[in-house]
């Protein structure tokens, strides 16, 4: 029967004694039964006071106190499972030491591992544990899964602020490909790479798909464009909706009319209720893909400052960049009340260290406030502060949640999935319209008969 121990292993707990043996009957080969097992309660020693490393599941429970207190790197002890012999009960610990690697076998506190619909691991229920490691211990155990890979370099990382999410690191294979893995923030465990999951690859090529129709810098031209017609045809679509004439009739569908009346009425309604979201969406979508052209008009229109440029590191020869430890201390002291959400690291020399932090009251879950580093000498090269925000930075933030409809929460969440369905039935529905309009159109040369008789 299998048990699962809390890893909090200073509770006063009983467990059934771990020996070698029971007082059974003299039938060595019978089975003891769960009575047999327990025995009066033993002291259960805290994990910090066991010596590593632990060669059998005895020493967790035992009376005397070790003598020598263990080094930081602990066992960490995942999960118990217990199972009756003949002999006594066999114990089986699963650790996160038992091989010097992560693991990446995809369970955490017994759960599997699933990738949900944007390719990122579904990590069962992470327990928070007392304080979070620091951010330099979870970047050092994803460099350890890539020792091997010296080419490989770590792009980002986010640490949400949720206390049972996992660090999101995101290293980068080759210059184009982009790797997830998710870490325990407790014990630094790899939960998952979305490299080696299949349902991450398939997102990501319907990502791609979306963003650029697979065709690079290309392809993110064209979709920009298409996104602005649908935007256009969005907005006239309102302006000819037949519901302006009479209210109700605009949302009413026929079913038992003419098919060319059905087809008529769902495009419609379909369009109507929509529209607007629509429009957001392809507007939106426009403006990201031409920031370049649209971003200054947005800052002229709101009469915004346009924020300075970039901010970029003085590459000293012959010196290497700054620890993150350092840097961090920089970055903290700038935003002393807040909680680090992001690092994006330098991919070139002159880049800088761009370190994002969640202000209490911001409602983004990774923050949106943002300091700006040198590489090389840690100066603080600009500071993004959400509070107070310019009303142009407002506009281009209210972006994402309007694109993605997560504005409203669940609700407005399942109201996009219709509303990313919708295009493709007011596609279908419009060519029916043509097709019958063009149907019930004259030709040229029955017109030519017509006047000849």
């Amino acid at each position: 029967m299998p048990l699962v121990a809390q890893p909090v292993w200073a509770q006063s707990t009983r467990t059934a004694s771990i020996t070698a043996s029971t007082k059974a009957s003299a039938d060595s080969t019978q089975l003891i039964t769960k009575k047999q097992v327990i025995e009066p309660i033993k002291k259960i020693q805290q994990l910090k006071q066991i010596k590593r490393p632990i060669s059998s599941a005895q020493q967790l429970v035992q009376s005397p106190t070790p003598e020598t207190v263990p080094t930081p790197e602990l066992v960490q002890v995942t999960g118990v499972k217990a199972n009756p012999t003949s002999k006594g009960v066999e114990v089986i610990l699963q650790t996160s030491f038992d091989d010097p690697t992560p693991k990446t076998d995809g369970t955490v506190n017994g759960f599997i591992l699933a990738t949900d619909l944007i390719g990122k691991f579904q990590t069962g229920s992470i327990t928070p544990g007392g304080e979070r490691l620091p951010v330099e211990v979870i970047l050092n155990t994803v460099k350890k899964a890539y020792a091997n890979q010296p080419n490989v370099t770590i792009d980002r990382i986010y640490i949400s602020a949720k206390p049972n999410a996992p660090a999101i690191v995101v290293p980068r294979i080759k210059e184009s490909e982009l790797a997830e893995l998710y870490v325990n923030p407790y014990t630094g465990v790899v939960l998952g790479n979305s490299h080696e999951n299949y349902s991450y690859r398939f997102f990501s090529v319907v990502y791609e798909l979306h963003y650029n129709l697979l065709s690079g810098k290309t392809g993110y031209a064209i979709a920009g464009i298409a996104a602005l017609l649908m935007c256009i045809l969005s907005l006239t679509g309102i302006v000819l909706w037949p519901g302006w004439r009479k209210l109700l009739n605009g949302f009413k569908i026929k079913w038992n009319a003419h098919p060319k009346r059905v087809n008529f009425d769902i495009h419609k309604v379909a369009g109507i209720v929509t529209a607007i979201f629509i429009a957001l969406t392809g507007f939106t979508g426009f403006c990201w893909n031409f920031s370049d052209f649209t971003n200054p008009i947005i800052y002229a229109v709101t009469f915004t400052h346009k924020p300075i440029s970039e901010p970029v590191s003085k590459p000293v020869p012959g010196k290497t960049p700054l620890q993150l430890t350092d840097q961090l201390k920089t970055a903290r002291a700038t935003f002393p009340n807040a909680m680090l959400g992001r690092i994006y690291f330098p991919r070139k020399p002159e880049d800088a260290l761009s370190i994002g932090f969640k202000l209490p009251q911001d409602d983004d879950e990774n923050g949106q406030s943002y300091v700006y580093l040198d590489q090389y000498s840690g100066e603080v090269l600009r500071v993004d502060n959400i509070f107070p925000m310019s009303l142009g930075d407002r506009v281009l933030n209210s972006f994402t949640p309007l694109h993605y409809g997560t504005f409203g929460g669940l609700p407005t969440r399942i109201l996009y999935v219709f509303v990313g369905l919708t295009p493709f039935l007011l596609f279908i529905t419009g060519i029916e319209m043509y097709w019958y309009r063009y149907r019930a159109k004259p030709s040229v040369r029955a017109i030519e008969l017509s006047e000849k008789l």
